[in-house]
């Protein structure tokens, strides 16, 4: 019976010599590391004056004369935030365009916010994505 209680206070002291090891394993897949994909995309008629959205240090960043189809992905932490706005004009009618933040953690989940519009005739208008945390 001694040596029975010898063997198993001597796994557990393994296992517990063990567990701070497995938990620093842990943190390289941390639950925290999000992904942000912006994207642009207008009609054949829709051109972009500029395009404004938040990085992943919260800093509002500034895009001049973006084409559609633009696109820009990032990095960033739980408790990040995303926003975004795009102004253009159409030169005619019947277009439309479309401001998207796509946020998640890779291979998980995945959430999708979008500004869009259908443009009846030629003018300016503006897309905004509300500022949420992620």
């Amino acid at each position: 019976m001694g040596s029975l209680r010898a063997i198993i206070v001597s796994a557990v002291a393994a296992g517990a010599a063990l567990l701070p090891a497995a938990c620093e394993h842990g943190k390289s897949v941390s639950p925290n590391a999000y992904f942000v994909l912006y994207q642009l995309s207008g009609t054949e008629s829709v051109t972009f004056d500029s395009l404004r959205y938040e990085d992943a240090q919260g800093s509002l960043v500034t895009v001049a004369a973006p084409h559609s189809g633009w696109s820009v992905a990032l990095g960033a932490q739980a408790g990040s935030h995303v926003q975004a706005a795009a102004w253009g004009v159409s030169t005619a009618g019947s277009q439309s365009a479309k401001l998207r933040v796509t946020w998640g953690i890779s291979g998980v989940s995945a959430a999708v916010d979008s500004g869009a519009t259908a443009i009846s005739a030629p003018g300016q208008f503006m897309l905004s994505i509300p500022r949420r945390q992620i």
